[in-house]
């Protein structure tokens, strides 16, 4: 494990994840090149002219309808809201990856510069568009007490494997007694970075904070889909969630176990969303901790996940439109398909909610219910009533599987959402964007529970 690395500085937003399918599609031939295309795209979206935007550019079918002009406008706006009026284009960059090709364009505005991504698929055809910050380089290795980017008690190490280092930082009580317990902080599915950044909410941050107050010491990391994206678009058809999620959390805690203040018979392992589907697993490869905190963690399979996920969303508003209506169906014969996956089964990632076979077919394996069934070790399951991502449906049957062992607690929480942050509406994509902090009855009741056992 070192203790010195160099971080980067960009950090994306993700605009279009999964998008909705449309029967529309313009098949006139693309003559300009695609980095003349996304400069030129860039340059309608800052002048403000969305409907040319959305008009003008040829979009993979799966990405027109859910757009539209006035989606275009909203992003927008919310861009400009943050960073200030887009005063010029600086540079653009053309970066291909597997059949997908993006062009970076750094656009400079009025409070910082921004990249904005635009995503051609192998048709050329614009399939993503993500906009993020650029950030100043920060070197780890000059990094320290007088740094004044970290606070007293934190320190930046590289965590993890040694073909894939991991940007991390221990953060450890002011004050309390040595050697102190730590929670590892295991982040879900995707580009997450030590503090599972979401819009401007930073959960992790948070927990690490509270719990340090509580007298336990936190490791966060960054995850390697954050760190090695393009490494990893290189071998894209062989990634699984073992590589995405699982190898580093089992990496990260037996370097965990060398840190000088840490106690190593009280290392505790807890995995947020997805990354808390997959502790039973990671249970398996780390008999000798502590112990395990499943975070709002998922108890269905991926797949279901994401169907339910859009039924919550296109039934927000009361009324389901008739396209919405029929991604739903789309999205139910992709969660089939995930299903009915076969050893060798060549089936295009696109019908596959764009992900690739062996990824699925790691997680068909794994039966996630019998798994945490085998763990002795004492487990915390916490929960947020108003979380839509992860329903209360999943800590159910957490709660009904885990029946009749006596090292499983369970902690629900009225008003909370995926995040751990309170809310008195329902839960939304669009409360990210509002700044909140874990509610510190849920780091509260983990430092009584980790001091309990």
């Amino acid at each position: 494990m070192n203790h010195s690395s160099r971080a980067y500085g960009i950090v994306l937003i993700l605009i279009i994840a999964i998008l909705l399918f449309t029967a529309c599609s313009d098949d006139t031939a693309q003559t300009e090149s695609v980095q003349e295309n996304a400069l030129r795209l860039v340059s309608e979206l800052n002048a403000g002219n969305y409907e040319n935007a959305y008009r003008e550019f040829q979009y993979e079918r799966t990405m027109k309808f859910s757009l539209g002009a006035g989606a275009f406008k909203d992003l927008w706006t919310d861009l400009t809201d943050e960073y200030g009026q887009p005063r010029e284009i600086l540079s653009s960059t053309v970066n291909t990856v597997g059949k997908d090709t993006t062009v970076s364009v750094i656009v400079q505005h009025e409070k910082a510069q921004v990249i904005v991504n635009v995503i051609y698929n192998s048709n050329n055809r614009i399939s993503g568009l993500e906009y993020g910050i650029v950030e100043e380089d920060v070197d780890w290795e000059q990094t320290g007490e007088n740094d004044p980017s970290l606070a007293p008690n934190e320190t930046l190490l590289s965590v993890g494997t040694d073909q894939f280092p991991l940007k991390a930082m221990l953060s450890i009580p002011l004050e309390g007694t040595k050697p102190y317990p730590l929670v590892i902080l295991v982040p879900g599915s995707g580009p997450n970075d030590m503090d599972e950044t979401v819009g401007v909410c930073t959960p992790f941050k948070d927990i690490a904070e509270q719990l340090n107050k509580n007298g336990i010491a936190v490791l966060r990391f960054n995850s390697r889909a954050y760190e090695y994206l393009d490494e990893i678009g290189k071998n894209i058809a062989n990634f699984t969630p073992y590589e995405e999620i699982i190898e580093d959390a089992v990496a990260v805690y037996h370097d965990a176990k060398t840190l000088y203040d840490i106690d190593p018979d009280r290392i505790y392992i807890a995995g947020h969303s997805i990354g808390g589907y997959f502790i039973p697993r990671i249970a398996e490869y780390t008999p000798d901790a502590a112990g395990y905190i499943l975070l709002a963690a998922n108890a269905y399979h991926m797949e279901d996940l994401i169907y339910q996920q859009y039924r919550y969303l296109v039934h927000m508003d009361g009324k389901v439109k008739f396209a919405e209506k029929f991604v739903l169906a789309r999205y139910q014969n992709m969660t089939k398909r995930v299903k009915n996956l076969k050893e060798g089964d060549d089936v295009n990632p696109r019908k596959l909610y764009g992900v690739y076979p062996n990824y699925w077919l790691y997680a068909n394996k794994y039966n996630v219910l019998e798994t945490v069934k085998k763990i002795d070790l004492p487990v915390l399951f916490l929960q947020g009533t108003r979380d839509y991502q992860v329903s209360i449906d999943n800590f159910k049957l957490w709660k009904q599987t885990m029946e009749g062992k006596d090292n499983a607690q369970f902690i629900q929480y009225d008003n909370l959402n995926h995040l751990f942050m309170y809310g008195e509406t329902p839960s939304t994509p669009d409360e990210y964007q509002t700044k909140k902090n874990v509610d510190t009855k849920v780091t509260d009741d983990i430092a009584r529970w980790i001091k309990e056992q």
